[in-house]
């Protein structure tokens, strides 16, 4: 490749903005960054739950907070949002940013979505499907279907500091008693975890999920801090990575052709950009 070529490609500059618009037409049924200060802030003995700052990206985020860890079947705080109701019959995923500080090794269940023809109270409502933070001494990770305990089949330590957590789930039959059997797959920061079926016992038949829930819906014994930010619920797979490619090879004063797209992990199809990102693709000389 000669010099003149690699003096082009160096100074070459891309520049991509991804729209909001394309994202929404694919399924975005609830993006919420926290942005507008909408959500108040609830306490409950020790225990509080409610926007705090700085969020993973922007101004603010939401978090549940319990100094001290209680007895079980502890605090219940939380927010719902609500968003057009979706049948189950269609995958469904949750997408948001995590940061959790733990000092106990107790059990937090939060971020799950409801089945529209449940009322808002009582443990029954907690989840479809969300997530479980167990932290056995340091934090992890986990999945909770039907509000039991038969969670997924590994607890995931995690790191400190903001980690991406996303969820796509889907009903994948009726056993002969009317119970529904359910498929979760997961994956944490883009890495995907082993998957979990199982059949819907707590539940009523379901028909519809329009809810979700925020906050603390179980504390058992849990004692820290658990930041959420960033939230989308979609019928369409969340964005999880940008994915860039470039022509094999090119000739001396040649064109070479670079094209970007976001993709996700739990799922092969492309995905779009939950908010307007400008981003900027640089090409230098070394080894192209």
């Amino acid at each position: 490749m000669g010099a003149s070529f690699r003096a082009a490609v160096r100074t070459l500059a891309l520049a991509l903005l991804l729209s909001t618009r394309a994202a929404l037409a694919q399924g975005v049924l609830l993006p919420f960054a926290f942005e507008d200060g909408g959500v108040a802030r609830q306490t409950s003995g020790s225990s509080s739950f409610g926007p705090q700052s700085p969020g993973h990206r922007g101004a603010r985020a939401l978090r549940y907070e319990q100094p001290s860890a209680v007895a079980a079947n502890g605090s219940r705080l939380h927010a719902f949002f609500e968003f057009a109701p979706v049948s189950v019959a269609q995958p469904l995923y949750l997408r948001t940013w995590a940061k959790a500080a733990t000092t106990s090794t107790g059990i937090l269940t939060f971020g799950g979505v409801i089945p529209g023809e449940q009322p808002d109270g009582g443990m029954l409502t907690a989840h479809l499907f969300g997530w479980a933070l167990q932290p056995d001494g340091q934090s992890q990770l986990n999945v909770i279907v039907d509000n039991t305990s038969a969670l997924g089949p590994s607890r995931v330590p995690l790191a400190p500091g903001w980690h991406l957590l996303e969820l796509a789930g889907r009903q994948v039959g009726v056993d002969g008693q009317g119970r529904t059997r359910w498929h979760t797959e997961w994956s944490i920061d883009g890495v995907v975890q082993a998957p979990l079926e199982q059949t819907l016992t707590e539940l009523p038949p379901l028909s519809t999920v329009r809810r979700l829930r925020l906050g603390s819906e179980f504390d058992s014994a849990f004692a820290g801090t658990l930041d959420l930010d960033d939230w989308r619920v979609s019928t369409g797979a969340p964005a999880t990575r940008l994915v860039a490619q470039a022509s094999a090879s090119v000739g001396a004063g040649g064109c070479l052709v670079v094209s970007a797209a976001l993709g996700s992990s739990l799922s092969d199809a492309g995905a779009s950009a939950p908010v307007a990102m400008p981003l900027r693709l640089v090409l230098g000389d070394g080894g192209v």
